[in-house]
């Protein structure tokens, strides 16, 4: 497991599963988006349609977009609207 800052720099993870990394987040700034991938709201430059129910998200110092899981689209929807 992997995270990146806010300059971009990655680091490796160890330890704990992504579901208990994001139990302890913000769900109010934090949202996993698929089942390796959790944003930060205040990265996340901008989303568009990737394939059926799924949304390609750009942020902040990544190169290439997170893709939304079919089942987590219409609540990562949600989620930017509030």
């Amino acid at each position: 497991m992997s995270a990146y800052d806010n300059h971009g720099k990655h680091y490796l993870l160890t330890g704990n599963s992504l579901t208990e990394l994001e139990a302890q987040l913000d769900p109010a700034l934090f949202f996993r988006v698929n089942r390796s991938g959790v944003v930060n709201i205040n990265y996340v430059l901008s989303f568009e349609s990737y394939a059926k129910k799924t949304l390609a998200v750009n942020l902040q110092h990544m190169s290439e977009p997170l893709i939304t899981s079919r089942t987590r689209t219409s609540g990562f929807r949600k989620w930017l609207a509030t």
